[in-house]
């Protein structure tokens, strides 16, 4: 039973930094878009 809870504290972490990463991503999306838009 010890392993339990470090289990789910892990899982936490790793949704928890792949929602950070999908919002970083998209924020920077955006910023590339709106200060870069001749670019394209």
């Amino acid at each position: 039973m010890v392993g339990r809870p470090y289990f789910m504290l892990l899982q936490k972490t790793v949704a928890f930094a792949k929602l950070g990463m999908s919002i970083v991503g998209l924020t920077n999306g955006v910023t590339a878009k709106n200060s870069q838009p001749a670019m394209k």
